[in-house]
């Protein structure tokens, strides 16, 4: 796999941080255009739309799906840098628990990622640190640094966030967190934009 990944990432000269850009911006267009509508109309039901609630209901399945969508970003990002791939990506095969294989120094290393520290639940941090356990080298890592409590707990599995993560596989987390709110703020402003036409 180390000689695999040097030499599909050696040839490829385009700058990382354009790439991130790049893929930044249609993961934004492809959620502006195509799913955020489509959960504009969809119709829900839960407990705010049971209680009469329905921009409560608009808004927790926009965010969720929101959430759900970008946890597949980071993927995306983590992959435009010269040191890291993705198997499924690549191969078409899903190596359970791991999201990304990057060398550093020189080695395979195996790693999950996640949006934050807390976005595990409780029972899966346990399932986590055992999918990564089975690799010589491997970690686990959120995206962000948002201070919040780590729910993934290992002795032995080591984790990242935000600068420090992105720092070791080679890209720029102050241009990725930059991208990234400027994002979230324009999709939130389409929301508003479209909440505004349906009134």
């Amino acid at each position: 796999i180390v000689d695999y990944i040097k030499k599909i990432k050696n040839d490829d000269p385009e700058d990382s941080n354009i790439k991130i850009t790049n893929e930044i911006n249609e993961f934004k267009k492809n959620y502006i255009e195509n799913i955020l509508p489509k959960r504009m109309n969809q119709k829900i039901v839960n407990v705010f739309s049971l209680s009469g609630a329905d921009s409560f209901a608009k808004i927790q399945l926009v965010l969720r799906s929101f959430s759900t969508s970008m946890g597949s970003l980071w993927e995306k990002i983590a992959i435009c840098g010269q040191n890291s791939i993705s198997t499924e990506n690549e191969f078409g095969l899903k190596i359970t628990g791991t999201d990304l294989i990057s060398l550093i120094n020189n080695k395979p290393t195996y790693i999950q990622i996640k949006t934050m520290e807390n976005t595990l639940t409780g029972s899966q941090g346990p399932r986590s640190a055992n999918e990564l356990g089975i690799h010589k080298d491997s970690f686990f890592a959120a995206a962000f640094h948002t201070g919040q409590s780590w729910h993934f707990k290992s002795d032995k599995i080591k984790k990242y966030r935000g600068k420090e993560f992105w720092g070791k596989i080679g890209l720029d987390y102050n241009h990725i967190l930059d991208e990234v709110k400027n994002m979230v703020k324009e999709v939130e402003n389409k929301y508003y934009e479209l909440t505004n036409i349906k009134s």
